[in-house]
């Protein structure tokens, strides 16, 4: 069974049982695309897919009912940019956390020395250096999921006619532009040191990863 199937049937059963569809079609959604979203980056597979086949097996199992579609599908769309932002946010705070742990670990080794940063620790340098790479390849990683949510709902949104899903677009422009502030403003802090030699140093950081 494809994944627009699969989300068709679950909306079928979902119809077929009554009581509040649309809610539950939307905390169908939610629980279904954060399981998605983690296929997708396991299996390094676009989420641009996913998000369409998910419209797509809504509107499916909804055809021959008189449940407002157009409406259940701008909800699922909140639902799908509101799930990736939050995985999104995860992801990229966990990676920061490790780089701002080596960053400490750096200041204070920095510390004890007069004779500044050439005479730290190698394994201290190499470990910041490593981490401010994971989370500077995180954030754009995440970006790009966020993206393809985007893009999915965009063409869907153009092919079918349901302009009610910009919104729902717009939020996901909205979440990758905040990403893209919050690294800089993260980054400023990861890369400043009052000691001149170590300042230097933790600037070049950003000059050797492209």
């Amino acid at each position: 069974m494809s994944y627009k199937e699969k989300i068709k049937t679950q909306v079928k059963e979902l119809v077929a049982k009554g009581g509040d569809v649309e809610d539950n079609i939307v905390k169908m959604v939610k629980n279904d695309f954060e399981q998605t979203i983690q296929d997708c980056k396991n299996a390094g597979t676009s989420l641009k897919k996913a998000t369409y086949d998910t419209l797509d097996g809504i509107e499916e199992g909804l055809k021959s009912t008189t449940y407002k579609t157009d409406e259940i599908l701008k909800k699922s769309a909140n639902a799908m940019v509101e799930i990736s932002n939050k995985n999104s946010e995860k992801a990229i705070a966990k990676s920061r956390e490790i780089a701002q742990k080596n960053k400490d670990a750096l200041d204070k080794e920095i510390s004890k020395t007069k004779e500044g940063i050439s005479k730290v620790n190698d394994n201290l340098k190499d470990k910041m250096n490593i981490s401010y790479q994971n989370f500077k390849e995180k954030v754009e990683a995440e970006k790009e999921h966020l993206q393809d949510v985007s893009d999915g709902l965009k063409e869907y949104s153009i092919e079918k006619s349901h302009h009610l899903l910009s919104a729902s677009v717009n939020k996901a422009k909205d979440a990758i532009q905040h990403i893209n502030t919050s690294f800089k403003d993260h980054s400023k802090a990861l890369l400043h040191h009052s000691k001149e030699s170590a300042a230097k140093w933790l600037h070049s950081l950003a000059n050797k990863i492209k």
